[in-house]
């Protein structure tokens, strides 16, 4: 499966009451987004009757999926870190050997803050310009 990602997955949008996760592939899984604690117990999952409507294919081979989880409680915790991981079926996807996790740990790791500090908004302008101040400004 792991040889079918042509980019992502990449962590959208992140609220107490969903989780969206984008990637694209070059062929169309019925794909499942799962939200676990620390611990790996599930707290939230994306709904199978939605995959319809968050999978699009662009080309022959490029389907582009914006999957979103649900809280199974009633929110997502904040300022705790929650894992993410990606089902084809009953059979996950390893982002671990994929090299998309942080250091010791088996699934890709974010948390949710409490409250929003700040923003950083990226743009596709002209990166190879003389003029990388806007660069900067990020770091």
């Amino acid at each position: 499966m792991l040889n079918n990602i042509l980019c992502g997955p990449i962590l959208r949008s992140t609220t107490r009451n969903r989780i969206c996760v984008w990637i694209a592939l070059d062929c169309a899984p019925d794909l499942t987004l799962e939200i676990l604690d620390l611990n790996e117990n599930p707290v939230g999952r994306s709904d199978p009757n939605e995959l319809k409507s968050c999978r699009f294919q662009l080309g022959n081979r490029l389907h582009v999926y914006l999957l979103q989880a649900y809280p199974l409680d009633t929110e997502y915790q904040t300022g705790e870190l929650h894992y993410y991981r990606l089902k084809n079926g009953e059979s996950e996807i390893d982002l671990k050997e994929a090299g998309l996790t942080y250091e010791s740990h088996k699934y890709p790791v974010f948390h949710i803050p409490e409250k929003l500090n700040s923003v950083l908004h990226g743009s596709c302008r002209k990166p190879h310009g003389i003029n990388i101040k806007d660069r900067v400004l990020g770091s």
